[in-house]
């Protein structure tokens, strides 16, 4: 399950004392707006558009924390096959495009098809002879960052995460984050947004620990994240 944006941003604007409303019932009823507009915001300090940024800056954050991580059982949800690659390849411009470790290399026609590591004289046997070796064979071999491998041609599923794919809240949309993020997103917001000077500094610096705590949790492998309450004394 993910949370739309529009829930994020309300959470970010009320934590930020940013609505606008002189009661609380004026203050709910622009808490509730979907998506919010700079009509709902009253504090020069958090234009609507700061808000946003700072939420995509810390969605992002935690969309590659999860995919630097090989194993995070949420790293499948953020994978993409490259172009082709013929065999004999160097991997460099293909590699470079990750945002992470690539997961598989599959054939290029039916992407069910996961190529197996093999030894490299076996795989070059293979290929030269054709001949002898007339089964399909599904096997790669790296030399160094050069790809060889047994088909006509093959993809590599990795992750591509970059912020300029993370522009807008359009309405209701969702995250692309599980919703069990929400909480670390929020802090990472809240972190950017608030000032560097006085009580907002010791919040801006609160927010940003429980969001570098939660980052080295994703890191960990956590589906699950300590939830992020908000401090009440000291500030």
């Amino acid at each position: 399950m993910a949370t739309a944006y529009n829930i994020v941003s309300s959470r970010v604007a009320h934590l930020l004392n940013s609505l606008a409303g002189a009661t609380n019932s004026a203050a709910d009823t622009n808490y509730l707006v979907a998506p919010l507009t700079s009509t709902q915001l009253d504090d020069p300090r958090y234009p609507r558009s700061a808000i946003w940024d700072a939420i995509l800056d810390a969605e992002v954050q935690v969309i590659k924390a999860i995919v630097m991580t090989k194993n995070h059982p949420e790293r499948q949800g953020f994978l993409t096959l490259s172009a082709n690659v013929a065999n004999g390849t160097a991997l460099g411009t293909i590699v470079n495009r990750f945002s992470g470790p690539f997961d598989s290399i599959v054939d290029a026609t039916d992407n069910t098809q996961v190529l197996a590591p093999a030894p490299l004289e076996e795989v070059r046997e293979i290929v030269a002879q054709t001949a002898l070796y007339t089964l399909s064979y599904y096997l790669y071999a790296l030399d160094g960052m050069v790809l060889f491998h047994t088909r006509t041609n093959v993809k590599i599923r990795g992750p591509v995460v970059a912020r300029a794919d993370y522009t807008a809240f359009t309405g209701s949309a969702n995250m692309s984050c599980p919703d069990v993020y929400v909480d670390a997103i929020v802090a990472g917001a809240l972190s950017m947004l608030f000032g560097k000077e006085g009580n907002e500094a010791q919040l801006a610096q609160y927010f940003a620990g429980r969001f570098r705590e939660a980052i080295d949790d994703i890191k960990q492998g956590a589906r699950e994240i300590v939830p992020i309450t908000v401090p009440t004394a000291g500030f």
